[in-house]
């Protein structure tokens, strides 16, 4: 007769409990920054963001969007 297992393996290791927390503060604060920097984004005159090459529409794009969405944009 032949031995199986379902589901995990031996030598499969879970994160500690202070890793995922660890984890999840990271991301907070990173979604925290983009908050934060969506928000100057959306502040900046005209000047300013032609300063920076980017357009009012961009710019009101990217201020309008959620702090959780952190994935860059494709363009």
């Amino acid at each position: 007769m032949s031995e199986f297992t379902v589901g995990r393996s031996s030598t499969t290791q879970r994160p500690s409990l202070g890793a995922v927390i660890g984890y999840a503060v990271s991301v907070f604060r990173e979604m925290l920054r983009a908050r934060a920097t969506r928000r100057l984004l959306g502040e900046l005159d005209d000047q300013q963001l032609a300063d920076i090459g980017v357009g009012r529409g961009d710019a009101l794009d990217e201020s309008l969007r959620p702090m959780w969405d952190l994935a860059p944009r494709r363009r």
